[in-house]
């Protein structure tokens, strides 16, 4: 199970910290793990809830890529309490500095995420 941290930079300009609220939602492009399609803008929030197929699990976000395939992709966005210590939020010094910084992760099943286009 690939996780994938989401890492920004930015300039703030009378800004004194940049993050994600909890329950933000994301619109991301995908692409098939292994493969070449791609689905451009896929919104993933962490406030919903899909059941996996065959599976006692659950995730933000389901896929089917190819409609005869029987795998399904997913995503599930990690809890900051998960990952205490590796997600924060950009500050003034973070940006002054240039720093990326990640404020957010996914675990990605049967995907990859391959671009962010807003949140």
């Amino acid at each position: 199970m690939p996780v994938y941290l989401l890492c920004v930079h930015a300039e703030l300009e009378n800004v004194g910290k940049l993050s994600l609220k909890p329950g933000a939602s994301l619109c991301i492009d995908v692409q098939e793990a292994g493969g070449t399609e791609v689905r451009k803008g896929v919104h993933v929030s962490a406030l919903e809830q899909h059941e996996l197929p065959g599976s006692k699990g659950t995730a933000n976000f389901i896929l089917k890529f190819d409609k005869g395939s029987k795998s399904t992709a997913s995503i599930s966005i990690v809890d900051s309490k998960d990952l205490k210590g590796v997600l924060r939020g950009l500050t003034a010094e973070d940006a002054d500095a240039g720093k990326f910084v990640p404020i957010a992760a996914l675990e990605c099943r049967g995907l990859e995420p391959i671009g962010v286009t807003g949140w």
